[in-house]
């Protein structure tokens, strides 16, 4: 087996995650405007929000830009508040959410993180971003104070498909200069991240921890740990 020469982190989900729910900042937003919803409720219709969107970008090839990515965002916050806000105060608050969401106290760094990055460069491995985001990723990591540490940023409005499509891994691999049995894939989901980049010959480890894990076929074996604290300890050892 190659040794690990780069290692690629996923972002959301795997290193960032939302501060202290999606439905209380969304729950937030609209109190600003005067309408008083339930978190909870917004985090249910936001996790069937969410899925609604995975299917209509895998119906779409995963093709994207800043601009459709964006778009796809109101549709999401539009049937975040269905039901529990007009219409038209969803849209309001879609542009404070929109910033908001690209500063650092809409997220929570994932326990353990800038600790493995740090120790990760001192070794010498070159580390990297491999990330489904938009126009705002760099404004977000850097407000979180992690854009630094990753040298390698391919992030899919720039490549112009998302995770799990083979041109972003495949682009990832361009980047980093290296075999693919050297570079290793860091993330929380098995179908966008684990699978696509271990079909490209790439390693890759599961964060099982995550929302989007995902559950193993029947024969199937991955290497896994539960957060990223356990990242360290997997690389040493490989």
């Amino acid at each position: 087996m190659d040794s690990i020469r780069t290692i690629y982190f996923d972002v959301g989900g795997t290193i960032l995650r939302a501060n202290p729910s999606v439905g209380a900042i969304y729950a937030d937003a609209v109190a600003r405007l005067g309408h008083e919803v339930d978190a909870d409720r917004v985090n249910a219709n936001f996790s069937r929000a969410w899925k609604r969107s995975l299917t209509r970008r895998a119906a779409s090839g995963h093709v994207c830009d800043d601009a459709l990515l964006r778009e796809d965002w109101l549709r999401i916050v539009l049937d975040s508040f269905a039901g529990l806000v007009p219409d038209t105060a969803a849209r309001e608050a879609f542009d404070d959410l929109y910033e908001r969401f690209s500063r650092s106290d809409a997220w929570r760094l994932a326990d353990g993180a800038v600790e493995t990055f740090e120790e990760l460069a001192r070794r010498g491995y070159r580390l990297g971003v491999l990330s489904n985001w938009d126009g705002r990723f760099e404004e977000t990591l850097a407000s979180v104070g992690i854009l630094d540490y990753f040298e390698l940023r391919v992030v899919s409005y720039r490549v112009g498909v998302e995770k799990p499509h083979p041109r972003i891994f495949r682009e990832a691999l361009d980047r980093a200069g290296a075999r693919a049995g050297e570079v290793l894939h860091i993330g929380d989901s098995l179908e966008w991240d684990i699978r696509p980049a271990r079909a490209l010959g790439m390693r890759a480890l599961w964060v099982t921890g995550g929302p989007l894990t995902g559950s193993p076929n029947d024969g199937e074996s991955f290497d896994s740990v539960d957060s990223i604290a356990g990242v360290l300890p997997y690389v040493l050892g490989s």
